[in-house]
């Protein structure tokens, strides 16, 4: 899984380099959606492979508890920016508290449950791989936090 969620990381970082468009640079707004596309991706990969590390019976239920809570909260969050998004930049000017709130939400508690230790892996090199998965999301909340400043003109 790590090596998936770094994938997409390098994928991530190509494509946002590389997005061509006929007329002139890639705005803020593209990058935006292009993250938000990329922050949906790289959040169905940790569900996914704390899923597969539970049904294996590596980790107990209670312990992958954490980070599929936080995980559904990512979704969650995403589907109301992305709903907001989809609309446009006028609906998305207009509610950039709330797209703001919901990043910084992404961001800070996925802060948290890395810094508390509390993701429920016991295994070291388990720990380690579901901790980088997670700051990969975090990362990529405050990539999308700052194109998403840009297009409002901040």
């Amino acid at each position: 899984m790590r090596k998936k969620i770094i994938l997409i990381l390098v994928l991530l970082a190509t494509t946002v380099a590389c997005i061509h468009k006929q007329s002139g640079p890639v705005s803020a707004w593209e990058r935006v959606n292009v993250n938000m596309a990329a922050l949906a991706q790289i959040n169905d990969e940790v569900a996914t492979g704390i899923i597969a590390v539970q049904q294996a019976g590596t980790i107990s239920v209670q312990q992958a508890a954490p980070i599929l809570g936080y995980q559904e909260t990512v979704a969650k969050d995403h589907i109301a920016i992305e709903s907001i998004l989809s609309a446009g930049s006028t609906e998305a000017g207009s509610k950039a508290v709330q797209i703001r709130g919901l990043l910084n939400e992404i961001k800070n508690q996925g802060t948290v449950l890395i810094q508390s230790g509390g993701l429920g892996v016991k295994n070291p090199k388990s720990q380690q791989s579901f901790t980088q998965d997670l700051q990969g999301i975090v990362n990529l909340a405050q990539i999308v936090l700052a194109d998403y400043q840009l297009a409002e003109g901040k």
